[in-house]
């Protein structure tokens, strides 16, 4: 599998800001290196690297309380989104009260990220709380009530913004028999989800692929529970990347006559922005490789045929408990 190198529009935020002071420290850097001289260009990298590495360090040595605080109010900011949109009904009473029960997850948070090398860039999320399996119905609705609410904001004072539920039927009962292999994912405690990456670095690869990457890039693909929490909080990122594949959960049917497991699926959320719908339902691995395999069909190749809308970027993520 060839590795391809994802591409962010914060790296060219970046470069457009701090573009001359870069170009400046590298023409200093590479000034003495002969670029034919393979070995002293290898030296030369892990050098950047290294420097790398020391210029995070003394950014935490000098602002490192105000760096904790950030991340700190990151994660205290999510969670009042979710109890927001009531997506902690049954969890905690108030926001101080869910503040209070998530306090261990809040430690866990920050101390994940006084490693340097869990350092989240510009893309992703620093911290997502996740909360023990409820009603998934009833936070399901929270994401169309929250889509909706996003709806309201971006769109025309006079256009209507109702976003419409669309679940397939057999989704309950696949969802109360799915199959997850993950011992690392607490199954009666809040958690958090740190570093939550887009995926889109995995767009063109088949699903077999995307699993073996992640494993490779230490990211876990999402559950369903867990993109219903990123969502909520945050509406537009699905809204953004339209339909979202969730790898981490696998709904397996059998054929209905010998019994044996014909079809493996997986869950998957879509809400085109505009489209005033939240879509949920699952598809199989076929159906999301001609997708994922066809990049150059563009966003509407699938829409007359309902088994194969297009699938966007499976979301992942680091993980850490409390």
């Amino acid at each position: 599998m060839t590795e391809k190198l994802p591409v962010f529009r914060v790296v060219s935020n970046v470069l457009e800001s701090h573009g001359s002071a870069i170009q400046e420290f590298l023409d200093k850097f590479i000034k003495e290196i002969d670029p034919n001289d393979h070995g002293a260009v290898l030296r030369a990298f892990q050098n950047l690297m290294t420097s790398q590495h020391a210029l995070v360090h003394e950014f935490r040595h000098r602002l490192g309380e105000g760096y904790q605080e950030g991340i700190i109010d990151q994660f205290q900011n999510d969670v009042k989104r979710l109890f927001i949109a009531d997506f902690l009904k049954g969890y905690a009473k108030d926001l101080p009260h869910a503040r209070t029960k998530l306090s261990r997850v809040e430690c866990a948070v920050t101390e994940y990220f006084k490693e340097v090398n869990f350092h989240v860039g510009r893309s992703q999320r620093f911290a997502i709380p996740v909360f023990p399996v409820a009603n998934w119905d009833m936070q399901l609705e929270c994401l169309r009530s929250s889509l909706e609410t996003h709806a309201g904001k971006i769109s025309a004072i006079d256009e209507p913004n109702t976003v419409t539920l669309s679940l397939e039927d057999d989704f309950a009962d696949m969802y109360a028999h799915r199959i997850t292999k993950d011992p690392i994912r607490p199954k009666e405690e809040a958690y958090a989800l740190c570093g939550v990456h887009g995926g889109r670095d995995t767009l063109e690869y088949a699903v077999k692929d995307i699993l073996r990457y992640l494993t490779l890039n230490h990211r876990i693909p999402l559950t369903f529970m867990e993109a219903l929490a990123l969502y909520t909080a945050h509406p537009r990122f699905l809204q953004e990347q339209e339909r979202v594949v969730l790898l981490a959960e696998k709904y397996i049917s059998s054929n209905g006559t010998s019994g044996k497991c014909s079809l493996e699926r997986y869950a998957f959320l879509s809400s085109p922005q505009g489209a005033h719908y939240l879509r949920v339902g699952l598809v199989s691995i076929d159906a999301v490789d001609k997708v994922f395999g066809a990049p150059s069909l563009g966003p509407h190749a699938f829409h007359a045929q309902e088994d194969y809308p297009n699938y966007g970027k499976p979301s992942a993520s680091a993980i850490i408990a409390s």
